[in-house]
């Protein structure tokens, strides 16, 4: 498949002038074999995909079980703590609004929001992939609408938190979709926002290699500094970044397992698909205790913002 692609500006400032940092393919999930761009803005460091798909041909590289939580046994072993990561991000909001109106954008299958409905919360969604309906809990029926957000005529401050978890990465109109939410929150409402953190080690190990780059699925790259920007930029303010669940550290095991033999394969340094077996489970462990080592590098970023 032949992506159609658009050139763009820096998300962040806007600037025109960018380099290019590496060259990546789609390793992971192989949609398509396209080498894609990955730059830094010149003027602000920031770092997007550029040139990058055109967002009507953005569906093409989600596959039909994209949004399935698939049962296998890692996710089994890690279901405390993902439970745990999750129920944290409940806890988090909680200390802002223990109740009320709560929209979650990009919510795919609706897992999150059904933890937050069964916490007593009134819970809707956005999701633009319609496969993810097929893997949709029974009780969000009706709560997930499938279309962009501008297209989904909320009524005007009508949310008291709205939430984008993993899902700003992949946003093709942030401008349009920053004045919607500016238009459909409340005054005193809150926005989490959730999204893999380019200065996490890995992704500077790895680069093109890293198991959460995701491209061309992922647009934008932030660090800390650049989503304080980001947000500045589009009428928000930074209330306060928190640091991640201490069980993160269990979180995508299997990630330094992924670079290291998309690298070597990659590279035709060495292929051995036995070997490359043999070597999951002690790579997973390496991955682990390398965690503890960067125990204070966050692999995600975790942000509450309100409206200027």
């Amino acid at each position: 498949m032949q992506p159609v692609l658009e050139n763009i500006n820096c998300p962040v400032c806007g600037s025109a002038e960018h380099k290019l940092v590496f060259k990546a393919r789609d390793l992971r999930l192989k949609t398509c074999g396209e080498a894609f761009c990955v730059v830094a803005c010149v003027n602000c460091g920031f770092l997007f995909l550029n040139p990058r798909p055109v967002k009507e041909d953005a569906i093409k590289f989600y596959p039909v079980d994209f949004n399935m939580e698939t049962p296998t046994l890692i996710h089994r072993l890690l279901s405390v703590s993902l439970s745990a990561i999750k129920n944290s991000i409940v806890s988090k909001l909680k200390k802002y609004k223990k109740e009320g109106t709560l929209l979650d954008i990009g919510c795919g299958s609706g897992s999150f929001l059904s933890l937050m409905q069964e916490q007593g919360y009134d819970v809707l969604g956005c999701e633009l992939n319609p496969n993810s309906k097929k893997f949709a809990p029974k009780s969000l029926d009706g709560r997930i609408i499938y279309k962009k957000l501008p297209e989904c005529n909320f009524l005007a401050k009508s949310f008291d938190i709205v939430t984008m978890i993993q899902s700003l990465e992949h946003v093709h109109e942030v401008d349009r979709l920053f004045l919607e939410i500016k238009r459909i929150i409340k005054d005193d409402g809150i926005i989490y926002i959730y999204v893999p953190n380019s200065d996490f080690f890995e992704s500077a190990f790895f680069g093109p290699y890293y198991f959460n780059l995701e491209v061309p699925r992922h647009l934008y790259y932030f660090t800390r500094k650049s989503m304080k920007g980001f947000l500045q930029n589009h009428g928000f303010k930074v209330d306060r970044f928190f640091k991640n669940h201490i069980l993160e550290i269990a979180s995508t095991p299997s990630s330094l397992h992924y670079g290291l033999w998309s690298w070597l394969e990659d590279k035709n340094i060495f292929k051995n698909k036995t070997l490359k077996y043999l070597t999951f489970i002690p790579l997973i462990f390496c991955r682990i205790l390398l965690r503890f080592i960067f125990i204070f590098n966050d692999q995600n970023i975790e942000v509450v913002c309100y409206k200027e």
